[in-house]
C-alpha cells in the first residue's frame, strides 16, 4: 500500500473515533479506489477527498456516500457499488431508497455523480481514472464566469488532462497532438508542454538536435 494512502485511511478512521464512530473503517474497495484510481490521477494528494460523507435528505434522514470531493469549483460525489449487494442483499424498497438519496444529493449541492462498480475499480482502474477526469474538468467548465477559478487548480487540471492523453499513445506527445486534443493553438501547447517539462512531468525528446516531442515521466 501507498503510504499516503496509509497516511489518509489511519487519519480518517482516527477522525471517525474521535467523534465516536468505534467501528468505522474504509473497506477494501474503498481501499483499491484510493491505491489505483484516485491516488495515482492526483499524486496521492487526498486533500478535499471525504470518505463516508454524511448529509441530511429532505426528510432530515441521515446519508452518507462512499467519497465526497469539495475542492475549488469541483464537486464530485462518489459511489462504489458491488454486484453482490444490489442483486442479493437489497429489497426494492431498499434500492428504492439508494435511489431517492441519490436524487437528494444532486437536486441539493449542485454536484456531479459518478457511479463505479467494485469490478471497475479493482480491473478496470484507468477507465475510472479517465472519467474522474472528465468530471473534474466538466466542473472547472460549467463553472461560471462569477466564480474565481484558482490559477494552480486550473494548472493541475491541465497537466491531468495532458497525462490523460499521454496514457491513451504509446506515441511521443506533440504540440500538434494538445492543440488538436484541447481546441488550443499550437503555441499554447508549446508552453503546457514546456512547463510541464520544467516541473518534470515530461521529458523532451530530440533528433538531430530538435526536440520532436515529449515523453510523460511516470511520477
Amino acid at each position: 500500500m501507498h503510504l499516503a494512502v496509509a497516511r489518509f485511511i489511519e487519519k480518517v478512521e482516527a477522525d471517525a473515533r474521535s467523534i465516536g464512530k468505534k467501528r468505522f473503517k474504509i473497506n477494501h474497495i474503498e481501499i483499491a479506489f484510493l491505491e489505483e484510481v484516485f491516488g495515482p490521477e492526483f499524486n496521492y494528494d487526498f486533500e478535499g477527498l471525504e470518505p463516508q460523507f454524511p448529509f441530511k435528505d429532505y426528510k432530515d434522514g441521515n446519508r452518507f456516500v462512499d467519497f465526497i470531493y469539495r475542492k475549488g469549483v469541483i464537486k464530485i460525489i462518489i459511489e462504489i457499488d458491488g454486484l453482490t449487494w444490489h442483486v442479493t442483499h437489497i429489497s426494492t424498497e431498499e434500492f428504492d431508497d439508494h435511489q431517492e438519496r441519490q436524487n437528494d444529493l444532486l437536486l441539493s449541492g449542485g454536484y456531479l455523480l459518478l457511479r463505479f462498480t467494485a469490478n471497475m475499480v479493482q480491473k478496470k482502474p484507468m477507465l475510472c481514472r479517465r472519467q474522474l477526469m472528465q468530471a473534474v474538468g466538466r466542473c472547472y467548465t460549467s463553472a461560471t464566469s462569477s466564480v474565481p477559478l484558482d490559477v494552480n487548480d486550473i494548472w493541475s487540471y491541465r497537466k491531468h488532462a495532458v497525462k490523460q492523453l499521454a496514457d491513451k499513445t504509446t506515441r511521443l506527445i506533440k504540440p500538434a497532438d494538445l492543440a488538436a486534443e484541447f481546441n488550443i493553438t499550437r503555441r499554447t501547447a508549446v508552453y503546457w508542454l514546456q512547463r510541464l517539462s520544467k516541473e518534470g512531468y515530461v521529458l523532451p525528446v530530440k533528433k538531430d538536435k530538435r526536440i520532436v516531442g515529449y515523453k510523460w515521466v511516470n511520477r
